[in-house]
């Protein structure tokens, strides 16, 4: 629950994603903060070993609201 306040503090928001190749399913979750934008680039933050998308959430935070910051979770890691 502390994550998700401090997530959203920090002006993200969750996402889920689930994909289907030929009936090999995967699910994944990212936070989003900002949208795409032409002038400035979108910034993708992988975390480590053991670790989760919310890892960046003290970065992000301080990051322009202009920018399009994106965090995953890669496969066995947080959601």
């Amino acid at each position: 629950m502390h994550s998700k306040f401090t997530a959203y503090r920090a002006g993200l928001t969750k996402h889920s994603l689930l994909t289907d190749n030929n009936g090999v399913r995967a699910s994944f979750s990212y936070n989003e903060k900002g949208s795409r934008n032409r002038e400035k680039p979108s910034i993708v933050f992988v975390h480590g070993l053991s670790s989760n998308k919310e890892t960046w959430i003290s970065i992000i935070k301080n990051i322009p609201s202009d920018y399009h910051c994106i965090t995953v979770d890669l496969p066995g890691h947080g959601e």
